[in-house]
């Protein structure tokens, strides 16, 4: 489990309810992929207790029951946070009828701090994106909306009691009574969701519960339609690529590295990758930062560079590390500059952060580093980018990061995140105006917490969210989760991607025979920039494939984004190496795992749990599956 996962904390099971045309699944404190005849109409029911930093406070069964019936169960589940803070009772009635009824009741045991507690419904985005729905008022009211097609900086929807909409001829009626919902767009965050959530935009910072308040909620579903579902004729997996010569090259690749993370090894595969560097002048010069700026000859870099606040202070911050740099020889292509403030997250209508502006710290940076293209963007998500969008006028490039873990840190809701990525890309692209469109670090764990007091403490090494150090990040899991990346960015015009790091949480390798699974991925991707990228093809949507053109064949990277074996069938000649859970020690040690396991390609790929394969296909023209 720890070579998959990097813990020892097993993945929570889910139990698979089937009443009927209703179908959904649970798991100890949520429901996930409720179903009507066929149609994923919810995504997922929670009831996070949020804290005061947005990091969600564990809970622990103290009794549950199940209560089955051909078409009707009933679910109750007792529990305490972990922390003594709340005491619970959850309780769930699905009928086959086409009902479902959700019952929360919490009690305070001591004063909290909270960001958040109660009900969070998530509508998928797949089928709803662009269509309307219908929100219902406390007072009764039906107003007609939408679901926001590019992802929407503010709430699609605030104060509503209840929403409807259908997805392909299915309809779902979410009402919750004991609160009110907002709406946010996920997609912001990589969820791949709309969001309707209690307690947040009348509170946008974190708000004291006493000892003895008591929230009571329920929330109702009903559903309807008989959405004609064609069945699909019964499809073996398989392997094909098609040249497709609109599609974008290949960008270019980055490793990121930070002032605050440990001096890391390079290995001599990646050593000549560009480098994103952060600097925060607000403290000391880093000697590890300073050490990469002296040595020479070294990889191209580029900088992002959080400034004071203070107006005054920033030209003089950055001509300052502007000089240093000239005198180390040293010169970057790219920089950003944003003040401090702006690592923080602040609603789109604002109050803004009183003091220096990023238009302030770009114009500030334009004279600082005349010979380098000055960007814009943020510093953190893509949220921060969409809710402040640079002036495409003051710019030469924008960009952003990401992070997986903001709202949901389970297995399954990371790799739900690749299918918002490309929403993220087409609608960073549109923000862009045409102005190349680099990436910085996309992640798992978060590099920075905007939303709250700091990131999660992780010393048990679990899943928790809104945490720096993820375990899995540098295991089997975070490299399938890479190429997933890697695969999501098709069609999206970046110039750069930067997923991973030299040192710290995200880093490719710790030493020479101790190497991250995801060093591996890298190299094979560095060996993709700037190439033609093909248009793969499996009939397996939990198979993440990348792949690019090279002399009349393929190189590409087929990751398994799932907990069981999947097998593609392949009629293609060439080489192919599997890094899975068996190989992984060996590959830890070897910078040459992927020649030297390297074996002729057969009829058939299997791919165990999280397993990446290294494929080199000699000819691509002619195979068929």
């Amino acid at each position: 489990m720890e070579t998959i996962f990097g813990t020892s904390e097993a993945p929570e099971t889910l139990a698979t309810v089937a009443l009927g045309a209703l179908s959904f699944q649970t798991g100890e404190a949520f429901v996930r992929r409720i179903v009507w005849h066929g149609v994923e109409v919810v995504r997922a029911i929670d009831y996070p207790i949020r804290d005061e930093r947005w990091g969600t406070i564990q809970t622990r069964t103290v009794r549950s029951r199940t209560t089955p019936g051909p078409r009707r169960v009933r679910q109750e589940r007792e529990f305490h946070t972990e922390d003594g803070a709340f005491s619970g009772r959850f309780e769930l009635i699905a009928e086959a009828a086409g009902a479902m009824t959700l019952s929360l009741r919490l009690e305070a045991r001591r004063d909290a701090r909270l960001c958040r507690a109660g009900f969070t419904a998530l509508h998928p985005i797949d089928g709803l994106a662009g269509r309307p729905m219908t929100i219902r008022r406390p007072d009764g009211e039906c107003i007609g909306s939408e679901f926001a097609a590019t992802i929407s900086p503010a709430q699609p929807a605030v104060n509503f009691a209840g929403v409807r909409y259908q997805i392909r001829g299915a309809a779902v009626a979410v009402d919750i009574e004991g609160d009110v919902f907002d709406m946010e767009d996920q997609r912001n965050w990589s969820d791949a969701s709309y969001k309707s959530y209690v307690r947040t935009a009348s509170f946008p910072g974190p708000y004291t519960v006493r000892r003895g308040d008591v929230i009571n909620q329920r929330l109702t579903l009903a559903f309807e339609g008989e959405p004609a579902i064609a069945a699909a004729p019964a499809v073996r997996p398989f392997l094909w690529f098609e040249q497709a010569p609109a599609m974008d090259p290949f960008p270019e690749l980055a490793l990121a590295v930070d002032a605050a993370w440990t001096n890391g090894f390079v290995p001599p595969g990646l050593a000549s990758l560009r480098r994103t560097v952060r600097l925060d002048l607000r403290c000391p010069p880093n000697p590890f930062a300073l050490d990469f700026a002296r040595t020479s000859p070294h990889p191209p870099f580029d900088l992002e560079l959080v400034v004071p606040d203070d107006p005054n202070e920033i030209q003089d911050c950055l001509t300052a590390v502007a000089q240093w740099l000239k005198r180390a020889g040293a010169r970057p292509d790219h920089v950003i500059a944003l003040p401090a403030a702006y690592l923080r997250s602040w609603q789109p209508g604002g109050p803004w952060p009183k003091g220096a502006t990023p238009l302030d710290a770009t114009r500030a940076a334009r004279a600082a580093f005349p010979a380098a293209r000055i960007g814009g963007g943020a510093l953190t998500n893509f949220t921060e980018f969409n809710r402040r969008r640079p002036d495409a006028r003051e710019v030469d490039y924008v960009t952003h990061g990401s992070s997986a873990t903001v709202h949901a840190a389970d297995d399954e809701s990371v790799f739900q995140t690749l299918e918002a990525l490309p929403d993220i890309f087409r609608s960073g692209s549109q923000i862009a105006a045409g102005k190349p469109y680099p990436l910085g670090l996309i992640s798992i764990g978060m590099r920075e917490n905007p939303y709250g007091a700091g990131l999660a403490p992780n010393p048990d090494r679990v899943r928790p969210t809104m945490c720096e150090w993820d375990p899995r990040a540098q295991r089997l899991f975070g490299e399938a989760w890479l190429v997933g990346v890697a695969a999501a960015s098709r069609r999206a015009g970046l110039s750069l991607l930067t997923l991973a790091s030299v040192g710290g949480p995200f880093a490719v390798a710790q030493g020479p025979s101790a190497l991250a699974p995801s060093y591996h991925v890298m190299v094979w991707l560095a060996r993709m920039q700037g190439r033609q990228r093909l248009d793969p093809m499996t009939a397996d949507g939990g198979i993440h494939v990348v792949a690019v053109e090279r002399n009349g064949g393929a190189i590409a990277l087929l990751a398994n984004g799932s907990s069981t074996s999947r097998t593609l069938e392949c009629g293609l000649p060439g080489r192919i190496a599997v890094l899975d859970a068996s190989s992984a020690a060996t590959a830890s040690r070897d910078c040459d795992w992927t020649r030297n396991a390297a074996h002729g390609l057969e009829v058939s790929i299997t791919l165990p749990p999280y397993a990446v394969a290294f494929l080199d296909a000699a000819a691509i023209e002619g195979a068929a599956a």
